[in-house]
């Protein structure tokens, strides 16, 4: 099996992720724009850091609980219900969920990494549990229905905070 790091299938027919379930060295998956629903095969992915899941009809991110390496998520424009799974990606820096009908995070403690969080026009009512000792920088809420940010207090990294029209 060649040992490809990057691999870039935005926009294109795919339909399913097994075949990709035997590219161990892979660091880069963009799945975005294209009409994949199950991301079980990506459990196999041991190396994957970056994966771009933009526009695709996915309903949850279950699958990748045993993705520990993820450091870039962007699942922005899904269908995305279900986020449960983010509480066993702790090497998350950057989560990306604007344009989702997703209401709620998991309880994001053990995400002492976390730099950016973007939930711009997501459906979600209130703000996770953020590490004591977090590197967040950047937090947009734009168009969300949250209503209390007493949470962003303690964002003590915090450079950008935006929640217009929420």
């Amino acid at each position: 099996m060649p040992e490809i790091k990057k691999l870039n299938l935005s926009g294109t027919k795919v339909q399913s992720l097994f075949p990709l379930r035997n590219l161990r060295t892979l660091t880069y998956l963009d799945l975005s724009h294209t009409s994949i629903k199950n991301l079980e095969p990506l459990k196999y992915l041991t190396q994957l850091d970056t994966l771009i899941l933009d526009h695709t009809p996915i309903q949850t991110l279950d699958p990748l609980v045993r993705s520990h390496t993820i450091t870039y998520l962007s699942a922005a424009h899904t269908d995305l219900r279900f986020a449960d799974a983010l509480v066993e990606l702790p090497a998350l820096t950057h989560l990306d969920i604007c344009h989702t009908p997703l209401t709620r995070l998991p309880d994001l403690t053990e995400h002492s990494q976390l730099e950016t969080l973007k939930a711009n026009d997501s459906k979600l009512l209130s703000l996770p549990t953020f590490a004591q000792q977090n590197k967040i920088t950047t937090l947009s809420l734009n168009h969300t229905r949250i209503s209390n940010i007493e949470p962003v207090s303690l964002l003590s990294e915090l450079k950008t905070f935006e929640a217009n029209f929420s």
